[in-house]
């Protein structure tokens, strides 16, 4: 993969725009994001952010019939999705480099002229209901819910993205309007485009279309975290109880971030990782645990998932302490972290080489306001971790005060130890 270069353009319209100049990929991406994520939902309208995910770019004044829009998309080699979560939501499209500004168009006529209307909002709430029933029937995928209602309890961030089957119904069309005025203006509007075209043409592009958009005062209030709960648990009647064993992160610097990255794989996800070797070559306590670390302007959390008989769950989190406390308290070996790092590196390589996935590594630093590291740098800051920096990082975060633990399965509260 070749360097990328970056530029960050404050344009005339309010809207902020990233050009990642990567002309080594066969295909570009268009996207726009949004600080308009579920957090930002009115309370009883929860999962209107991710309901308006699926209704925008549906059907515009252009193009009123949804299936003749698709239809137009693909017949020109565009292919266009979205993603929504508590903080951001965003719509990208890829295409062939030829047709990169055409696919632009597309996307800022879907952001702007979109309709959203009453049939297209009932039709949509049923699969929406599908997509969370089918979330709530897999514990592998629910327990993430969990560490949110654990994590940050009574807080914006503890509800669930999709809402629940009431407030879902409750969202009328005129909700939605309001949703749309109050967040879809170009002073919200992060565009990320990775293509090798020139700047200046995406510039002249996007304020075209946002000339004369309506705006209205946008302001986003700082929110107070309170403890994490301890441990939550949700009854079911699984063989084996889905646990994840979680630490709520708050305002980390980027630095921080990617210590925090480094350490989710040297603990997690590979062979070579000090809870695999533990919890299964050594112990068979479990199959597998999955790293998840992810963090929004403000607050994050750093995770271990895995599943379990429920009466090895307490030597599991034995286990799990006594690394964390190898971690905050010994030095690791220099050639243990010569090779952690190499695998972090070329997981990390992997992972953006994907295009969808690079333009992920970049957009969500754009909209949540950190610091933006080209791949290249960021690698050189992965090369510059130090077994104290480790250290440090590791004694600020994994403390008491911010474990929590969301267990799925047949268990009572009193028979778990962390």
């Amino acid at each position: 993969m070749k360097a990328n270069r970056i530029k960050q353009i404050n344009l005339s319209s309010g809207a902020k725009l990233l050009h990642i100049q990567n002309s080594d990929l066969p295909y570009d991406i268009v996207s726009v994001w949004l600080r308009a994520g579920s957090r930002l939902e009115p309370r009883g309208k929860e999962g209107m952010a991710h309901l308006f995910e699926h209704l925008l770019m549906n059907k515009t004044v252009k193009y009123p019939n949804k299936v003749a829009r698709l239809h137009m998309l693909e017949s020109n080699g565009i292919y266009s999705n979205a993603f929504t979560n508590r903080e951001f939501v965003y719509y990208y499209h890829d295409q062939l480099k030829e047709g990169t500004m055409k696919s632009l168009n597309f996307l800022l006529d879907g952001l702007r002229n979109s309709i959203i209307d009453a049939s297209s909002l009932e039709s949509e709430k049923k699969i929406v209901l599908n997509e969370m029933l089918r979330k709530r029937n897999n514990p592998v995928k629910y327990i993430f819910d969990l560490n949110f209602r654990s994590l940050f309890k009574n807080s914006s961030l503890a509800h669930s993205v999709l809402g629940d089957e009431k407030s879902v119904n409750s969202i009328g069309v005129k909700d939605m309007e309001d949703y749309r005025n109050k967040y879809y203006q170009p002073s919200n509007f992060y565009f990320v485009i990775i293509s090798s075209l020139p700047t200046d043409k995406f510039v002249k592009v996007i304020d075209k279309y946002l000339s004369n958009f309506k705006k209205l005062p946008l302001n986003f209030k700082k929110e107070n975290f309170s403890r994490p709960a301890k441990l939550i648990i949700e009854k079911r009647n699984l063989d084996q109880p889905q646990v994840s064993y979680s630490f709520r992160i708050l305002s980390p610097s980027v630095k921080e971030i990617i210590i925090l990255n480094f350490i989710n794989d040297y603990l997690t996800d590979t062979w070579i990782s000090r809870l695999i070797v533990r919890l299964r070559l050594e112990n068979n306590l479990t199959y597998w645990v999955n790293g998840s670390n992810y963090y929004y302007h403000d607050a994050g959390y750093f995770s271990f998932a895995f599943s379990s008989e429920a009466k090895k769950l307490n030597k599991i989190f034995s286990i799990i302490k006594e690394e964390l406390d190898i971690l905050k308290n010994k030095t690791i070996d220099q050639k243990a972290l010569k090779a952690h790092k190499i695998s972090f590196k070329s997981s990390f390589i992997k992972n953006v080489s994907d295009p969808s996935n690079l333009l992920s590594y970049y957009g969500s630093a754009f909209v949540t306001g950190r610091q933006i590291f080209t791949v290249k740098e960021f690698l050189r800051h992965v090369d510059n971790i130090t077994p104290r920096k480790i250290q440090a990082v590791a004694k600020k975060y994994f403390i008491k005060e911010n474990i929590s633990v969301s267990l799925i399965g047949k268990i009572k509260k009193q028979a778990i130890k962390i």
